[in-house]
């Protein structure tokens, strides 16, 4: 990959570019909506792009001092301080798997942002990669497995907890960005290794409708594009519980979009996707009521049900670490099970995949 040319290509539409470090994943290089993943070994001209950050823009962490706290720090003096502690370097981009985006922002702005400002981009840049990841994973990875995750995009091998990442201009004269991660925590992955095949699958396979285009192939593409967001999302979330109810907010999304309904229409929805025959169809129907909703006001057993009304754990309900990996692996396997359809049927409308839905349970004998 020649970094240069990339960036000059950018650079024509007045557009920047962004480098983060993504720890933990493929060094095999390969594109997808619009992100380069690729190691640093692999990119042409990747010191020339480096030596275009302004070396103002960051101090070597080994120069602060232990008083450094006592000056009176603001503006872009914050900025550098608050890079620098980071840890991020361009010693630390050019040993890296990086993804590579565009950037649009105002670069007149960007000169006198703030280090708030710089976290915001840093965030967003972080979030566009990870996102562009979701097939990858909805492929690859498990919902009870976080092991093989790949990293979030912006954290490096021993980043403790910060984000970090390049920034340059159309005109040059970028930036090294870095600071803390808040907000709710995600599970770090240790990595996930992918061949030149497994790419090549992932980016021509029968998914991959959906992730070209504007419109992600039709309106049910673009809902089956959304889900697979939901799916990554819940892969990461740092507690079983939390993981429990954001599969669970995606199975109402997958029955009936934006629209609210009972979780009791909703699983009919779901079932003809998943249930090989009337046998497995009515197994399904006790086993959805045994996730949401089982039993009366006075007695309900139903597990989201537990959770949101009585203030149960998942953790409490399944104490077994080996049970709740093997409920994540189950769940799992309907949601993909729901999504590859949605992608098989991309072009439909949510009125037409419900008459396609009708049309299945009506096949199964379902009384």
């Amino acid at each position: 990959m020649d970094i240069l040319n990339l960036f000059n290509k950018y650079s024509e539409n007045q557009k920047g570019i962004a480098l983060l470090p993504v720890k933990g994943f493929v060094e095999c290089p390969f594109e997808v909506e619009g992100v380069n993943f690729v190691h640093a070994s692999d990119i042409v001209g990747l010191d020339l792009l480096l030596q275009q950050i302004d070396e103002r823009s960051f101090l070597p962490i080994e120069s602060i001092s232990d008083d450094f706290y006592k000056s009176d720090l603001s503006g872009d003096s914050l900025r550098r301080y608050s890079s620098s502690l980071s840890g991020i370097s361009k010693e630390v981009l050019s040993k890296s798997t990086l993804a590579v985006l565009e950037v649009s922002i105002d670069w007149n702005e960007f000169k006198s942002y703030t280090h708030q400002q710089d976290i915001a981009l840093l965030l967003s840049l972080s979030e566009v990669a990870f996102e562009s990841l979701d097939i990858v994973r909805f492929q690859f990875c498990q919902l009870g497995l976080p092991d093989t995750l790949p990293g979030i995009p912006g954290f490096w091998d021993r980043s403790n907890g910060f984000l970090g990442c390049a920034v340059l201009g159309p005109s040059g004269g970028g930036r090294v960005l870095g600071g803390k991660r808040t907000g709710v925590g995600m599970v770090e992955g240790l990595g996930l290794e992918l061949d030149a095949g497994q790419i090549r699958g992932i980016l021509t396979g029968e998914c991959a409708n959906i992730i070209d285009g504007e419109n992600h192939g039709g309106e049910i593409g673009s809902a089956a594009r959304r889900a697979m967001h939901m799916l990554s999302r819940a892969m990461y979330a740092n507690s079983d519980t939390l993981k429990f109810l954001s599969v669970m907010a995606l199975f109402e999304y997958l029955g009936a979009g934006t629209k609210y309904k009972k979780f009791e229409e909703v699983r009919k929805k779901l079932q003809p996707h998943i249930a090989r025959n009337v046998e497995e169809y009515n197994r399904l129907s006790e086993r959805f009521q045994e996730l949401s909703s089982k039993g009366n006001s006075n007695s309900n057993s139903g597990y989201r049900h537990r959770i949101v009304h009585e203030g149960a754990l998942l953790e409490e309900i399944l104490p077994s670490d080996i049970d709740r990996k093997s409920l994540f692996s189950e769940l799992g396997r309907y949601a993909g099970k729901v999504i590859y359809d949605m992608c098989q049927n991309h072009s439909f409308t949510w009125r037409e995949l419900q008459e396609w839905r009708a049309q299945k349970t009506s096949q199964l004998h379902v009384k």
